[in-house]
């Protein structure tokens, strides 16, 4: 049995309410925007999310807004992406892998708005 995961991948500066839903129902997102755009959104979608970025306990839910570089960097350059801990299942910090693929796979598309990368993790 081979596992697939779904990472939706957007281009520009996409809803935060998409970005969202997407989070809750995949627990990843990868996000192809200026970085100081990419912050900006990841605290918008901490709001949404009812993320309490405050709290002090180790089970509350979090976003993590990371950025990794996709290999070969001349072709794929850098890449954020976010990981939500209440819908990712697995180490958030293994989502590099995983995103570098959908990055992968976006860009084989077309790089349109809005892709919905199917990857083997």
């Amino acid at each position: 049995m081979s596992f697939v995961r779904v990472v939706p991948v957007y281009y520009g500066a996409p809803s935060v309410r998409a970005i969202s839903e997407d989070l809750r129902q995949h627990g990843l997102v990868v996000i192809e925007e200026m970085r100081s755009g990419v912050a900006r959104i990841a605290k918008e979608v901490e709001r949404d999310l009812g993320v309490d970025t405050e709290a002090e306990r180790d089970d509350q839910p979090f976003l993590l807004h990371l950025s990794a570089q996709v290999e070969p960097v001349m072709d794929y350059g850098w890449v954020d992406y976010f990981v939500y801990s209440e819908a990712f299942d697995g180490c958030p910090l293994k989502a590099k892998r995983i995103a570098a693929a959908a990055v992968r796979s976006w860009k084989s598309a077309g790089q349109p708005d809005y892709h919905l990368a199917r990857v083997r993790p």
